[in-house]
């Protein structure tokens, strides 16, 4: 699973009992994050979004 799908986040959520937050410009990718933490039964530990980070960050 490549990263921008959940691939490092949800077994990290899942083995670590972490909370985890994850950005992506891609729609596709946050649904599909969403979807394998769902399956994978962590979903309540993970918050995926559609956000371009670079829009976010903050400015120095």
């Amino acid at each position: 699973m490549p990263y921008g799908k959940g691939g490092v986040s949800v077994p990290l959520a899942r083995k670590y009992g972490v909370t985890v937050v994850g950005c992506d410009i891609v729609e596709a990718y946050v649904y599909e994050a969403t979807e394998f933490a769902r399956t994978q039964g962590v979903s309540h530990l993970c918050d995926f979004e559609v956000e371009d980070l670079r829009c976010s960050a903050p400015k120095n």
